[in-house]
């Protein structure tokens, strides 16, 4: 096994807080996947990160969901507040109604809220805390006897409510109101291209013109048709979603069909809501069985549920936040999914290694149905799963051979806890007959540059090697005098294997030409300049490194000196006092440089420039800086696939998603358990003067990054009482007492995990 694998499995940090479940071959409405090799057809599952209505306390049922212009979000649910969340922490907002239910922010940044029997608008009262103004007394007495506003919509000509009874539209100075008739109701509301569209059932589809609504051409073939959503498609076409029917594509004079991959599960269960997604995609919600992500043209991306990481699959309300992640809700909470990240996961138990093989990708991975299981992907519902492959108890690594003489077919050697195994069929077999048993268990295996059809083995207790002679393996024997927990192996550029395991020295063999049972041996220490601990070993720009746990240091092995010496240019250096780094090669040629400590990792490839020079790319694999992984194997097209805690890929082909500023925000002021600044700023309102006297103040601040928030670091000063910036760390609090008479002002700077850094935040005031 490779030794940033190995780091990983035995010894990087846990990962600290997305919210995952298990992949599972086949749940609830969906067909058992079936094997397919290909690639196109290999859809993960994007990164998630939930919030159950435990998390913020009230009712869960997330209607819509809302980002206002410095980034704050908005939930509407089923309970008499509107949520308000920041990253770190969520607020509530008082309510008339039962149920906040519809929101929408104008072109100033004021929110707009739906609720029962009642709309209106957040507005900051005298200390900066957002509260919610009613319009009810703007609506005319007999106007008021609508039920639930479904849907608000800010626009140029006003906002508009709708209700099923009434559909309402103020403009700052008048409230206009359109009566349903009778036995109709209002089931749409949407603007496009500066035009404004509603839809009454009985008539269909309608433009609102002023103070009037004009029925559209052929739009009565919308006319029993229930919750209509209409985006901007292609042209002057429309796509049009409703509950209980497919999608349709509506001109402004006919409807015609949106014909999709999708319809037999539509028929299956009722879609919902739908929402365009940044790159032209469509997601379309049902109420039972999670939501459907579509290509533009129809066909079909991959479906979400629960066994991807919703939290129910009673899919509501869905939204685009400004990072392009999908926020998706349900009855019990919200979602939030990063379809646009690189980042994708194929198990949601730890792997130890993975490889492909055939075309099909062969994984080690907690919980799997087999030894080692084979991925399936099925390319018509972009289903995963895990197809067993019989064999041994235990598997711990994967190795490539290919017959040098390219004779014979490739094989999939495998590393068990009965010996060095070959995959035939769906079946792992001993790869030398007759050789196998508890004393035979291997970790890891090594192909020789030097003799490739040689293969070193890594066994429990010694160091082992067999030969290919084109037809079959032939043993040549174990290391003599050795005993040795062989767990790391490296090929030097001499041809000489190093071993590695979890004792505080390593294994130099000069490798006979017969095999390993001639072989000579040294064993390498502290005296040879090895340090203290556990050791890594690996072969990288053709030296051999070694590296141990906990020394935040790399050693080069010295052949004139006969000794490892100092030589930190691969290193990733962390300032915390518990880094283990680690270096390795891939049977592809790419190496690996990584560290970790308890409270961070960092990753990164090493790649030689054209002058022979040495750099590291970093920046492309921060986001995977969150997660414990070493790297199994890399796709010809780039893709990379790593092991540890999860099994993920990295496609190159979205991992230079443009990132997006967020802003750091002082989030509230108090003066013992008063409020003195709520978070918002009131126009027009001076600069916060406090009485004398007021000596001790508690701040909170926040920044508004929800790309795994739980890693991100703060620093902040008061300037007016502090010398110099706090320390960098995960508190969102900062508490001052002794404060004097004067002027102050406290900054805040936000730092992500992967070393994104958020807009500075600031806000001043006066002790008199």
């Amino acid at each position: 096994m490779r030794p940033a694998l190995l780091a990983c499995r035995f010894f990087a940090p846990l990962f600290l807080g997305l919210s995952l479940v298990p992949l599972s071959a086949t749940e609830g409405r969906r067909a058992a996947p079936k094997p397919s090799d290909a690639r196109q057809a290999e859809v993960g599952i994007p990164v998630t990160e939930t919030h159950s209505y435990k998390e913020f306390k009230d009712f869960g049922q997330i209607w819509q969901i809302l980002q206002d212009r410095r980034g704050v979000l908005y939930f509407a649910h089923g309970g008499p507040t509107l949520l308000e969340y920041d990253g770190v922490g969520w607020r509530k907002i008082a309510m008339p109604g039962t149920q906040s239910r519809s929101i929408d922010v104008d072109s100033s940044g004021t929110v707009w809220v739906g609720s029962v029997s009642d709309f209106g608008y957040l507005a900051p009262d005298a200390t900066g805390t957002l509260k919610y103004v009613s319009l009810n007394d703007k609506i005319p007495a007999a106007d008021r006897k609508f039920t639930v506003v479904q849907q608000t919509l800010a626009t140029p000509q006003g906002v508009f409510f709708r209700a099923y009874e009434e559909l309402f539209r103020w403009d700052g100075k008048t409230m206009h109101v359109w009566s349903a008739a009778p036995g109709q109701r209002y089931e749409a509301l949407s603007l496009l291209k500066g035009h404004i569209y509603t839809a009454q059932k009985g008539i269909g589809l309608e433009e609102i013109a002023g103070d009037q609504l004009h029925p559209l051409p052929g739009g009565d073939a919308y006319k029993d048709a229930a919750k209509l959503l209409l985006h901007e498609y292609s042209g002057d076409q429309m796509l049009v979603s409703q509950r209980h029917g497919l999608l349709t594509l509506y001109d402004g004079h006919r409807s015609v069909p949106f014909p999709t991959q999708a319809d037999d599960f539509f028929r299956k269960h009722d879609s919902y809501v739908s929402t365009m997604l940044p790159d032209g995609g469509i997601c379309v919600t049902t109420t039972d069985a999670g939501a459907v992500i579509l290509e533009h043209d129809g066909r079909l991306r991959q479906f979400l549920d629960k066994s991807d990481g919703l939290l129910d699959s009673d899919s509501l309300g869905t939204f685009v936040d400004r990072d392009g992640a999908l926020w998706i809700g349900s009855e019990v909470g919200v979602t939030r999914l990063e379809l646009n990240s690189p980042v994708s996961f194929f198990s949601r138990g730890f792997a130890d290694d993975a490889i492909r093989f055939n075309g099909a990708v062969y994984g080690i991975v907690e919980g799997s149905p087999g030894a080692i299981s084979r991925l399936t992907f099925d390319p018509q519902t972009k289903q995963r799963g895990l197809e067993a492959v019989k064999g041994p108890t235990q598997t711990f690594s994967f190795t490539l051979f290919k017959d040098p003489s390219g004779k014979t077919p490739d094989q999939l050697l495998v590393a068990t806890n009965d010996g060095i195994y070959k995959l035939q069929g769906n079946e792992l077999v001993p790869a030398v007959a007759g050789l196998h048993g508890s004393q035979e268990q291997n970790y890891s295996s090594l192909v020789s540059r030097k003799d490739p059809s040689r293969v070193f083995i890594g066994n429990g207790n010694g160091v082992s090697s067999m030969r290919w002679d084109g037809q079959r393996w032939i043993y040549e024997g174990r290391l003599p005098n050795t005993v040795y927990e062989a767990r790391y192996l490296a090929e030097g550029p001499d041809g000489t294997l190093w071993v590695a395991g979890l004792e505080g020295r390593v294994l130099r063999i000069e490798v006979a030409d017969t095999g390993m049972q001639a072989s000579k041996v040294e064993s390498i220490g502290a005296a040879e300049g090895l340090p203290p601990g556990t050791t890594l070993i690996g072969n990288v720009a053709g030296e051999i490194y070694a590296s141990a746990l906990r020394t935040n240091a790399l050693f080069r092995w010295n052949t004139k000196a006969h000794r490892f010496v100092l030589d930190n240019r691969f290193l990733l250096s962390q300032d915390e006092p518990d880094v283990s780094p680690a270096v390795s090669q891939l049977p592809d040629g790419s190496m690996w440089t990584s560290s970790s400590s308890a409270d961070r990792r960092r990753l990164g490839r090493i790649l030689q420039r054209p002058d022979g020079s040495w750099k590291i790319d970093e920046e492309t694999y921060k986001p995977l800086d969150r997660f414990s992984l070493g790297p199994a194997f890399v796709d010809p097209d780039g893709a990379t696939w790593f092991a540890g805690e999860y099994l993920i890929r990295l496609s190159p082909r979205t991992a230079a998603a443009q990132t997006v500023p967020f802003a750091t925000l002082v989030r509230q002021i108090h003066s013992g358990t008063k409020t003195v600044f709520g978070g918002s700023i009131v126009p027009g309102a001076a600069e916060l003067r406090l009485p004398a006297g007021t000596s001790a103040l508690s701040f909170q601040f926040a920044a508004l990054n929800y790309q795994n928030p739980a890693d991100t670091t703060y620093q902040y000063i008061l300037e007016g009482a502090d010398k110099d910036w706090s320390a960098w760390g995960k508190q969102t609090e900062a508490n001052y007492s002794a404060l004097g008479p004067g002027s102050y002002r406290l900054r805040v700077r936000s730092r992500t995990g992967d070393g994104r850094m958020g807009e500075e935040g600031a806000y001043a005031f006066t002790i008199l």
